[in-house]
């Protein structure tokens, strides 16, 4: 028997596909998943049904021609030829033509629960608890084989060394895994370790790999747990109903350290930067309460006080000198008005009218005669002159004419 090497099979292996007609011209119906596309302009994904899948390729040309954008769980019709890769020995369709025909049966169960847990409140903002900024003790479910346990270790290695990591063997895929992942959350939840959080784990796969953290029970274990969760399922585009219902969904397993774990590196620099800014607002503190000290020292005071009696002086000096000169001009004017007065009151004085010879005649009724008709013939009028009084009586009254 001629012995081949691994070219020369799949070479042939590849020529006897070509060579059959049905698989030249193939027309196949599946679910997508695992869909990836590739910055190049080409995708891979899974096809498949509920007993099997089979991979496919889809190049830039065929993908321009697309009514639709592919996604997992989607149900659609591919036409293309079988071949095989030589490189790896895989045989996949090579898509030419793809349609859309609906939803998949797994995508409409997720689109279903989903659907079911947001009304319930599953996936509220006000219900998440927030992380501990340094937790001490952490669990971390996931499988005890798997990367994403040696992606978080390495992190968490790199990271702090301070935490205390305690692990939660689990099957992470499987008929078992969504009880199995649920029962250690409770198990978490009820340990004398009393962990301030859990990191709920596992690498990439396809949406049949990932399905176990789809599961109702899964989601309710995560819902009412009184410890923080944190999930980190797949790759960056997968989303499950574990990562919705956790506390904090990371999109890797990495990232999920990343955050969980806090850089001592850094958190000693940022340390040591306050301690600076705390020393320096000190040393600034205490030069203020120093110069506060001196200022109110006896001799600062004293110095304060003599300023101050010297600026109050000063004041009242120039008050009291406003003050004079305000009076000064107040009574010059009224000494004026009161000379004034005293001079009217001179010239309305009728002794002055006596002095210069004039003489004040009063009727009987003792009423002033100004006029001749105040008095009448025979009647008896007092003359007042500047040294006495004359009784005298009117003899003739004449009226002069002008």
């Amino acid at each position: 028997m001629k012995t081949f090497s691994v070219s020369e099979v799949n070479s042939y292996m590849k020529r006897l596909l070509q060579s059959d007609p049905l698989l030249n011209h193939l027309s196949v119906k599946g679910e997508i998943s695992n869909y990836k596309a590739n910055p190049a302009g080409y995708a891979f994904f899974t096809l498949k049904d509920s007993k099997s899948k089979i991979s496919c390729v889809l190049f830039s040309n065929q993908m321009n021609k697309l009514s639709f954008s592919p996604e997992n769980g989607m149900a659609v019709t591919v036409r293309g030829n079988i071949s095989l890769y030589e490189k790896s020995g895989v045989y996949q369709i090579y898509v030419n033509e793809m349609e859309a025909s609906g939803r998949g049966d797994l995508f409409k169960r997720f689109e279903d629960l989903k659907s079911k847990l947001e009304k319930k409140g599953y996936f509220s903002e006000s219900g998440k608890k927030k992380l501990p900024f340094f937790p001490s003790k952490i669990a971390i479910v996931t499988s005890s084989s798997g990367a994403a346990l040696r992606d978080v270790l390495n992190v968490a290695k790199r990271r702090n060394k301070t935490v205390d990591l305690y692990i939660y063997p689990s099957l992470v895929q499987g008929l078992y895994a969504a009880e199995n992942l649920s029962e250690n959350i409770r198990l978490a939840n009820t340990s004398q370790n009393k962990y301030d959080l859990i990191i709920l784990t596992r690498g990439g796969g396809s949406i049949e790999e990932l399905w176990a953290f789809n599961e109702e029970v899964l989601a309710e274990a995560i819902h009412f747990s009184a410890i923080p969760v944190v999930s980190a399922v797949g790759h960056e585009t997968d989303f499950t109903i574990a990562d919705f219902t956790s506390d904090f969904r990371a999109p890797t397993p990495s990232a999920a350290a990343e955050i969980c774990f806090p850089d001592t590196e850094k958190l000693l620099e940022s340390i040591e930067t306050l301690y600076g800014y705390m020393g320096k607002n000190i040393e600034n503190r205490l030069k203020s309460l120093e110069k506060d000290l001196r200022a109110n020292s006896p001799k600062g005071m004293a110095k304060r006080l003599l300023w101050r009696f010297e600026n109050e002086k000063r004041d009242m000096q120039y008050i009291n000198g406003a003050m004079y000169s305000s009076m000064e001009r107040a009574l010059s004017k009224r000494n004026e008005e009161v000379c004034s007065l005293l001079e009217s009151l001179k010239r309305a004085n009728p002794d002055s009218i006596l002095q210069k010879g004039y003489a004040i005649v009063y009727n009987e009724k003792e009423k002033l005669v100004s006029t001749i008709e105040d008095i009448k013939t025979d009647e008896k009028v007092t003359i007042i002159v500047k040294d006495g009084k004359i009784k005298s009586r009117i003899i003739s009254i004449e009226k002069e004419t002008r």
